[in-house]
């Protein structure tokens, strides 16, 4: 039933909640060697989505647990440490793409498969899930995805992708034309895009678009020179 689907669906996304918690948590207790602005963390742990789940924690709480850490850990501690965490952050991957994949349609499943795509880029630092996490939203949740097309295009551009990369940018100015310094951006960076395929005539094409956009914009200069440097050397 709705009833029973939607219980599911917020059962996955509180336990990854909670995993996740437990994660900054165990970081801030006994990690002596990373400095944190725990005030701001703990402000954004216990507002953090408030109306939905209850995390059992205030700003005291944290600050009584990030003063009572030890003072020095051995090399051996803080690898465990870390993979303590990381386990617990696989954790909350596991909960996030339940919600993901079993619940497809439901309201928790782009903030899911985003909050999958930031653990693997921020805290796992596994790049190229991120992007698959990316690339799903992309695909699945176009409309709510701007982080998505912002990170999966500066990483295919990168590592060379640059027929995704062009691709990207496009439909992330489409979708998001609101965005004027991101789409400004964009539109500089499928001119450098071109350029790096040998596509001579397109990019100056696209360098002369932006620039007929932005006269007087942030990458203006740049646009001017890569125009004179094309016609130098290629044409």
């Amino acid at each position: 039933s709705a009833v029973s689907q939607a219980a599911g669906m917020r059962r996955f996304w509180r336990g990854g909640q909670r995993v996740q918690f437990k994660e900054l948590q165990l970081r801030m207790t006994n990690n002596p060697n990373q400095k944190y602005n725990r005030q701001d963390e703990a402000r954004f742990w216990a507002q953090r989505d408030s109306n939905e789940i209850e995390l059992g924690v205030n700003l005291d709480n944290l600050n009584d647990a990030f003063a009572r850490r030890p003072v020095e850990m051995t090399a051996l501690q803080v690898s465990r440490l870390k993979d303590r965490a990381n386990a617990l952050l696989r954790k909350a991957v596991g909960a996030f793409e339940q919600v993901a994949g079993k619940y497809a349609a439901g309201e928790k499943a782009p903030k899911a498969l985003l909050k999958v795509a930031q653990i693997y880029r921020q805290q796992l630092t596994e790049r190229d899930k991120a992007i698959a996490a990316y690339e799903k939203l992309i695909t699945h949740y176009s409309d709510q995805s701007k982080e998505a097309y912002i990170e999966a295009g500066r990483y295919y551009q990168q590592v060379g992708r640059f027929e995704d990369a062009i691709r990207t940018y496009r439909r992330f100015n489409f979708s998001f034309s609101g965005e004027t310094a991101q789409v400004e951006e964009f539109h500089y960076k499928i001119g450098q895009c071109l350029e790096s395929l040998s596509r001579w005539t397109r990019a100056i094409d696209a360098y002369s678009d932006y620039l007929q956009k932005y006269r007087t914009g942030r990458f203006a200069a740049k646009a001017k020179e890569r125009i004179t440097w094309i016609k130098q050397y290629h044409q």
